[in-house]
């Protein structure tokens, strides 16, 4: 596997300079130009109904862990350009396991799949990011 250009360590300080991923309190746990894994916890203030979670958090993370994965590969990266999600189950409890993984690292067009599961493993949303590439 080869090395990121950004420590994990800075890909968190990334993450973390941006208010809303920080009140998402989601991190990176893992790194590489192919793939990143992150973690996520639940808390009531992500329901959007009794007993779900809102679509709109699970598109979040899966921009933000597209962003962490392109981080890891590239160092930086420009605006995301299209985003697609599917939602395949619900979970309330615990955190979210979150693996993005690199499909390419052009010169202008990034493209990322993200996968959302819960602690238990079940899967949540899939989605696909694509970024300009930072210039």
């Amino acid at each position: 596997m080869s090395e990121s250009v950004l420590t994990l360590e800075a890909i968190n300080e990334r993450l973390a300079s941006a208010s809303f991923n920080r009140w998402l309190g989601i991190r990176a746990v893992e790194a590489s130009p192919q793939r990143a894994q992150l973690r996520m916890p639940w808390r009531a203030e992500l329901e959007g109904g009794k007993g779900m979670t809102h679509g709109g958090i699970f598109a979040c993370v899966i921009d933000v862990s597209a962003f962490a994965v392109i981080l890891a590969a590239k160092g930086q990266s420009g605006p995301t350009i299209d985003m697609r999600v599917d939602f395949h189950a619900n979970a309330i409890e615990g955190d979210f396991m979150i693996t993005a993984e690199m499909l390419r690292a052009g010169s202008r067009i990034v493209t990322v799949d993200v996968r959302v599961h819960s602690a238990a493993g079940k899967l949540l949303a899939t989605g696909r990011c694509v970024y300009a590439a930072a210039r």
